[in-house]
């Protein structure tokens, strides 16, 4: 499979072939592609996307694991999650159903991943909406979700509502009290 390396080294030659857009639009999808690429392929995202093979939904599933993101942006945690959280939840809906607690997944900082959105037409929405039926879904596989944050107030309402037990300590904003205190009725 080609590395962000491969796709930055191509933009000019793939816009310059492909993109059938006058030169102002060639300008901004070359810069575009250039920065994502570059962003991608250096640093902590560099070094993980450089990698010929990597870990399977099914590794991480199988024995206990843990993945630390603190190397990463925010973004570029959410992105890592969603991918992640994507392919774990592909591998589960292909598992036998079962009634028995099989694994469970923690997802700390969850804001990261289900966070709130201002328009339902974000790609953001689209992703909620997506995480938000696996939190339905992964269930029948035997599968538990532990959804960790200091800051309910920034998550999609939606996962708030989909969890069955919900544990509070301390909130000191009033705008988290009333949101959880909603969630809990």
């Amino acid at each position: 499979f080609p590395t962000f390396e491969d796709v930055l080294k191509n933009v000019d030659e793939y816009i310059r072939n492909h993109a059938q857009y006058g030169p102002e639009v060639r300008q901004n999808l070359t810069a575009a592609l250039k920065l994502r690429s570059e962003h991608h392929s250096s640093g902590a995202l560099g070094s993980l996307f450089r990698a010929n093979s990597g870990i399977t939904a099914k590794d991480f599933i199988s024995c206990p694991s843990v993945i630390e993101l603190a190397d990463f942006s925010e973004d570029s945690t959410s992105f890592l999650m969603n991918m992640l959280l994507f392919r774990i939840q592909c591998y589960l809906a292909r598992q036998p159903e079962s009634k028995r607690l099989n694994r469970v997944i923690v997802v700390e900082e969850a804001h990261n991943v289900f966070r709130k959105t201002i328009s339902e037409d974000s790609s953001r929405a689209l992703i909620n909406n997506f995480f938000e039926k696996m939190l339905a879904e992964i269930r029948a596989s035997g599968t538990g979700m532990i959804i960790s944050d200091q800051r309910p107030s920034i998550m999609s309402s939606a996962v708030l509502a989909n969890t069955a037990v919900t544990i509070v300590h301390g909130l000191k904003e009033r705008e988290d009290r009333e949101i959880i205190g909603n969630a809990m009725n």
